[in-house]
């Protein structure tokens, strides 16, 4: 099982980053029984969407590899649509990433997405990204979760960079050239709550 995984894994290196989805969806139906393993373990780009009611863009939340790494040690995902009551405590941190992708990004697109834990905690992630034709692309993407099991706080923190540059260059073929690199660190801290 692990050497299957690591050479798709390893065949996902050296495939052309700019085909991420379309070359993780074939592998996917060769062997659909290691699907979550893969998708657990390849970061995708994040898709641009644009809300039909307002017409603004927003980065589409789907299970990224970050997600992927928590629940591995307890399950945090179960969001569908956020309650009224997080769709509420979700608009002061979109504003407020807005405002830091506009100074830090000069551009791009942000988004926010907040859920409850099954034990009571929250959780979270915060997207940016931004392309140009001009520079590289930019992408990250940081999970939050903190949980309150018995008289303990539990911090966890991922986050995930993604760099892609293209360069089109009159090579002896005029071809044109596409490096992409990802970049993931972790941290968690128990902590106990004293009354």
């Amino acid at each position: 099982m692990a050497d299957l995984v690591d050479s798709m894994l390893d065949l996902m290196r050296r495939l052309p980053p700019t085909r991420t989805e379309e070359n993780i969806s074939s592998l996917i139906s060769i062997c659909p029984d290691y699907a979550d393993d893969l998708l657990g373990s390849v970061d995708q780009p994040l898709q641009l969407k644009t809300d039909r009611a307002t017409g603004r863009e927003y980065l589409a939340l789907s299970i990224p590899r970050q997600i992927a790494l928590v629940q591995r040690k307890r399950p945090v995902f179960q969001r569908t649509v956020s309650t009224p009551k997080l769709r509420k405590l979700e608009i002061s941190p979109n504003e407020t990433f807005d405002t830091h992708r506009k100074m830090y990004y000069e551009g791009g697109v942000s988004s926010v997405y907040l859920w409850d834990l099954d034990d009571g905690g929250l959780a979270g992630v915060v997207l940016l990204k931004k392309m140009t034709s001009t520079e590289p692309s930019r992408e990250s993407g940081t999970l939050f979760t903190s949980s309150r099991p018995q008289n303990e706080a539990i911090k966890h923190i991922t986050s995930t960079i993604m760099l892609q540059h293209t360069m089109r260059r009159m090579l002896e073929h005029n071809r044109e050239v596409t490096l992409g690199d990802g970049m993931t660190r972790q941290t968690e801290q128990d902590r106990p709550i004293h009354n």
